[in-house]
């Protein structure tokens, strides 16, 4: 437990700090100003509301159950489906790179260190942006054959079974991964690579998880907690997984969007 608190601290230390990564935060700012914009769009005036509107996706503007891949229907919810994603994925796992993205920085010329980091983000995000057409596709569809209900039930009891599995945790420690590009040409294309790699750890380690926040329509009530867990994950020891917490919060989470699917 020390430890963990002495990472929790290490971490927070490196918040907004001067850096080659520093325009992370910035970038991961705007990734929560759209996932609580059902929160703040009202309040604006906006006349409809966003797309983490629970039963956003699954009804037409007069309440009639959407059936069929209509396309007046599909193509929008697939666009805010993917907004949604795009929103999470700079939202909460952007910044758990943030500390890869500054050891690979330092490690460039003074000249490119930024360049150097935005190039490995690039490539990280390539991963989870193919990921999420993939997911945002999925889920349109599964709405359409399974009630919401059974969706959720679903992704928690993925998400429970993926906290055990030993893939998952060596994917978690090839996260904290670093290298040093080489110099020249070759430094553009070796981080792209780098950082296609490390997104695919990163989707390896975190996929249930944000499976599991589609499925619960991006509901900040179900993204926090398991946002939470995916930063926890990343400062624990790897030899001790901490499923004893993870586990009964993904549990009570998916508990809570199955009673009030009307929350956010």
């Amino acid at each position: 437990m020390p430890a963990v608190s002495l990472q929790t601290r290490a971490w927070l230390r490196t918040v907004g700090r001067a850096g080659p990564e520093r325009w992370v935060w910035a970038v991961s700012a705007l990734g929560w100003l759209g996932l609580t914009a059902p929160l703040w769009a009202p309040v604006l005036g906006s006349g409809q509301h966003h797309s983490g509107r629970p039963d956003s996706g699954m009804r037409m503007p007069m309440g009639e159950t959407v059936s069929g891949v209509d396309g007046m229907s599909w193509w929008p919810q697939l666009g805010d489906h993917l907004v949604m994603w795009t929103a999470m994925v700079l939202a909460i796992m952007l910044p758990l790179v943030a500390w890869n993205l500054r050891q690979v920085g330092m490690r460039s010329p003074r000249a490119r260190r930024t360049r150097a980091t935005v190039e490995v983000a690039a490539g990280w995000a390539a991963v989870w942006l193919g990921a999420g057409a993939v997911v945002s596709v999925v889920a349109l569809t599964a709405t359409r054959a399974a009630s919401p209900t059974l969706l959720v039930a679903a992704s928690v009891a993925i998400t429970v079974g993926w906290q055990f599995m030993g893939a998952r945790q060596v994917a978690v420690a090839r996260c904290h991964r670093t290298f040093a590009p080489p110099l020249g040409r070759a430094a553009q294309r070796a981080c792209v690579r780098f950082g296609g790699s490390l997104g695919r750890d990163c989707l390896v380690s975190c996929w249930a998880g944000m499976v599991m926040m589609t499925a619960a329509n991006h509901r900040l009530f179900v993204v926090l907690p398991i946002a939470w867990l995916s930063w926890r994950d990343r400062r624990r020891p790897h030899d001790r997984p901490g499923t004893a917490v993870s586990v009964p919060v993904v549990v009570l989470t998916g508990l809570v969007a199955v009673l009030f699917p009307g929350s956010w």
